[in-house]
């Protein structure tokens, strides 16, 4: 599981990839108690201060682990099936 909220998997704790909250929407920012504007109000979908390159390296640190269970899964299952 991918998400920016641990304690909603606390029982799930060993299966959770947790990264930075996004905050987009006005909502979302005011829900916890930000100050300044969403990225919506800004047009943009990603912070500045995070840049493509930036956020393409965080997007990888949580692809790597999903990507290798994903592999020990399949592994597994086929060897189970046959």
């Amino acid at each position: 599981m991918v998400d920016d909220t641990s304690t909603v998997w606390a029982q799930h704790a060993g299966n959770l990839l947790a990264v930075e909250r996004y905050i987009f929407f006005p909502s979302s920012r005011r829900q916890f108690g930000l100050p300044g504007k969403s990225l919506l109000e800004l047009n943009r979908s990603f912070p500045l201060t995070l840049g493509r390159p930036k956020l393409r390296f965080r997007l990888q640190t949580w692809l790597s682990p999903v990507q290798a269970y994903q592999r020990e899964c399949c592994c597994n299952r086929a060897v189970g099936m046959s």
